[in-house]
């Protein structure tokens, strides 16, 4: 199963926007993009794990826009007429991972916005106050 939009981590969304950047992202890149995350390997394959459909027992179908990264793959025919899919080791972010990560930036910068606004604000109040305690510090000298 995907992961769920409260499951996200900030980190989550730092892979998402580094991938954004890219048509296609080698695994390398990101591992050299973010060397101190741990455990990057398994974030990237739970960003790339799709949500299945079940239609007869033992029988799973890939959802479209599921996950919010694809890992991309090369298609071989064996001797046999058998495909084979190998992993190039890169990934693609998906539909679904842009508009995660747009609501989130937009989410962000609304908060940022909201953060600034109520720091000048108590900033304002706080210099109005200072000011009036001081003029009437001064007129009691006076």
């Amino acid at each position: 199963m995907a992961l769920s939009l409260n499951e996200l981590t900030d980190i989550d969304y730092k892979i998402l926007e580094y991938i954004a950047k890219f048509d296609s992202v080698s695994e390398d890149s990101i591992l050299n993009y973010f060397p101190n995350v741990e455990s990057l390997g398994y974030r990237l394959e739970q960003l790339a794990k799709p949500d299945y459909h079940h239609s007869n027992p033992g029988i799973l179908f890939t959802l479209p826009n599921t996950s919010y990264i694809e890992e991309e793959f090369n298609s071989h025919k064996r001797d046999g007429g058998q495909i084979v899919q190998i992993s190039k080791n890169s990934y693609h972010i998906t539909n679904l991972g842009r508009k995660t990560l747009q609501d989130y930036l937009d989410k962000k910068r609304k908060c940022s916005r909201f953060i600034f606004f109520d720091r000048l604000r108590y900033t304002v109040t706080t210099t109005i106050a200072v000011a009036a305690l001081i003029v009437g510090i001064i007129a009691l000298f006076r």
